[in-house]
């Protein structure tokens, strides 16, 4: 099947470790069976996460996600999902934001975003459309998430942007993340995850937009509600 309607139809891996990222196609028939989003983000993680892996090592992969209905008109859908093995409970499990991250990751051609290994360095991961880079975050490191957002607005206009703070980057187990300032994610502990990485941020910006597969039937169902 390739009519990805609902869906953004690719899914980017990046590895810090080795500063590479690459861009698959989304498998539409496996993805369909898990409706996508936090269905798809646990089926994603089942498969990279080894046995017994530390929360706070390499091994632990971040898994974003947003699923079919994330970017379009319907009410309510504008979650990102974000999935990992939490450093305080030492549970795999999902925290969703708010927010524009997760419409702006579809906007942009992703429906899905995994993060492997661990920088060197303090990075960001900038995606802007096709465009997907690993960047310099020296300037951004031991700012407060809002600070640190704010900063990422100025340097790309029109972006959503998860980002931890100072309690991330030193490993505090109960740290989280946020989503353009105001959503959080992972109160187990996911912006811990982040700073385990060196990952002090994930800049979005899409052009895309997104199609469904009857805008009628769609736009109808969505005046329904109000």
């Amino acid at each position: 099947m390739t009519d990805y309607k609902g869906y953004a139809g690719r899914i980017i891996r990046v590895d810090l470790s080795a500063g590479e990222t690459t861009i698959e196609a989304l498998d539409l028939d496996e993805v369909l069976s898990l409706i996508g989003g936090f269905g798809y983000n646990n089926k994603l993680i089942y498969d990279l996460l080894p046995p017994r892996a530390d929360a706070l090592s390499p091994e632990n992969p971040i898994v974003l996600g947003a699923g079919p209905l994330t970017g379009t008109m319907a009410p309510g859908s504008v979650r990102l999902v974000g999935t990992t093995k939490y450093p305080l409970t030492g549970a795999v499990t999902s925290g969703a934001g708010s927010m524009t991250v997760g419409a702006k990751l579809k906007w942009a051609g992703y429906d899905h975003l995994i993060i492997t290994g661990a920088s060197p360095k303090p990075c960001y991961l900038l995606i802007d459309d096709d465009d997907v880079r690993i960047c310099d975050a020296d300037h951004l490191w031991g700012k407060r998430v809002d600070d640190a957002t704010d900063t990422l607005y100025e340097a790309h206009p029109g972006c959503g942007v998860l980002a931890m703070g100072p309690g991330g980057e030193n490993l505090v187990k109960f740290a989280i993340a946020f989503t353009d300032k105001g959503g959080t994610l992972g109160r187990g502990g996911f912006g811990a995850v982040m700073g385990s990485k060196k990952l002090k941020a994930v800049a979005v910006r899409g052009s895309r937009g997104l199609a469904v597969s009857d805008t009628k039937r769609f736009m109808d169902a969505v005046d329904s509600i109000f």
